[in-house]
């Protein structure tokens, strides 16, 4: 399987937001006789009741910090948008949410650090807007009229039976109210884990775990004892020496608002101006699939790896007869290299082993450099790290970046290489193939005779 990270974007937002919109408990409730820190902590996380109202609004700040790789450096190649300034480690979420059977909500997350939207999702009138601030394009799906928001945990880890957790106290919360201080400990996650957690797109990691040498970790609710709603959950990594904080999320005391105190317009998005992206796209035609190399436009430079090169032959060379305008790619696709020869705009080869059953394989995308180069630098990158090598190739010395690490490493160990020749970006991805085999795939490159 051929990385796509959109789809993987989407999910992880759409999880985050829908599970944001959730209406929050704004009704007393009766204190236990008895108390059970576990049943209180799942109480806390669920936010199951509702708003009342059709006129009220419920209002809810939430902002995370969240621990990242204290010696991240961003990847070195030329070919994507930048990850490091794009988000800090502090985000917020804002929620305002409508009572009654409307469904109607809003919610945004944005960069505490810059402010910039990371995501915003709106439902209102029967229809559903998302809008991914780091790609910069609006999703409209169709929502069902009367059908209220999704209801879903708020991002907090579900409490555990092996947690042993246990309430230790009570105290005024920062929503100056009593609230009970709720403690759990279990042990650290396994080094498997921790490196699994870490090939995920970097929206979608948990806290940086990889440089610690963690005993345990110990988790710490602050439970508001009249609504049971969490206001502070907080994560640390405990080591031999010091207690590290990992993750901390803090939730504003609710604002119970009237539609008469909102403007008009407080279910709309922000964000107005980015391309729409509609959620059924219109099928694909005029796709070419062939076996023989010279009907691939031999005056468009494209590059052929030789026969048994790596021990790969040839599949199929795959294009479209007709190039789409880009005005109309646009409206219903988000730039992703592997997808690219379906819209026109490359020429996409597969290479096979020669007995089949073996996951090794050879992917290659090339196009006008032009076109490609600069949507690649607007792409996050489905790499962490990257580095430059200089390769023999048709008789000329090229920079060839190589990168690894990330989704890659999560999808049956890949490596890119990535090159500009003769005004062509070319894209090769190796499925279970090392570096060494990459570059000298790539050295083999020459032009269809």
């Amino acid at each position: 399987m051929i990385h796509s990270q959109n789809l993987w974007r989407m999910v992880a937002a759409l999880t985050i937001l829908l599970g944001g919109v959730g209406v929050v408990v704004v009704t007393q409730s009766a204190n236990p006789q008895v108390l059970d820190a576990e049943e209180l902590v799942e109480q806390a996380q669920a936010a199951p009741a509702a708003v009342g109202n059709a006129d009220q609004v419920v209002f809810t700040k939430t902002t995370t910090f969240q621990r990242r790789d204290p010696a991240a450096v961003e990847p070195a190649d030329p070919y994507h948008l930048s990850v490091l300034n794009l988000i800090s480690d502090t985000r917020v979420m804002e929620q305002w949410q409508r009572g009654g059977a409307q469904g109607e909500g809003r919610s945004k997350i944005y960069d505490a650090r810059s402010g910039r939207i990371i995501y915003e999702f709106a439902r209102r009138q029967g229809q559903t807007r998302f809008f991914d601030g780091l790609e910069g394009y609006v999703t409209v799906f169709p929502a069902t009229p009367g059908k209220p928001a999704e209801q879903a945990p708020p991002p907090f880890p579900r409490a555990a039976r092996q947690h042993g957790l246990k309430i230790i106290g009570t105290r005024t919360s920062a929503w100056g109210k009593p609230a009970w201080i709720v403690e759990g400990h279990e042990q650290p996650p396994s080094q498997k884990q921790i490196e699994a957690d870490a090939t995920q797109p970097f929206f979608a990691q948990g806290p940086f775990l990889s440089d610690l040498r963690l005993k345990e970790i110990e988790y710490i609710w602050h439970v508001d004892q009249e609504t049971r709603q969490s206001v502070l959950f907080e994560q640390w990594g405990v080591t031999a020496a010091e207690r590290i904080l990992l993750q901390r999320i803090e939730k504003s005391k609710p604002e119970l608002l009237t539609l008469q105190e909102l403007p008009p317009n407080w279910a709309e998005m922000e964000t107005t101006e980015a391309p729409i992206r509609q959620e059924n796209m219109t099928p694909l035609s005029n796709i070419v699939k062939t076996q023989d190399p010279a009907q691939v436009l031999k005056a468009a430079g494209i590059l052929y790896l030789s026969e048994n090169s790596a021990g790969l032959t040839l599949d199929y060379h795959r294009f479209r007869s007709e190039p789409q305008p880009q005005k109309d790619w646009q409206k219903q696709w988000r730039f992703d290299i592997v997808d690219s020869s379906s819209y026109g705009l490359a020429v996409e080869s597969l290479y096979v082993p020669a007995e089949r059953g073996s996951g090794r394989a050879l992917f290659i995308v090339q196009g006008e450099a032009g076109v490609l180069v600069p949507l690649m630098r607007e792409t996050l990158p489905v790499w962490t790290q990257s580095h430059r090598i200089n390769l023999n190739i048709n008789g000329r010395p090229i920079d060839v970046w190589i990168a690894s690490g990330g989704v890659l490493a999560a999808v049956s160990s890949q490596v890119v290489a990535m090159l500009e020749i003769d005004g062509k970006f070319i894209y090769v991805v190796g499925q279970e193939l090392n570096e060494n085999e990459i570059a000298a795939v790539v050295a083999s490159l020459a032009p269809i005779q």
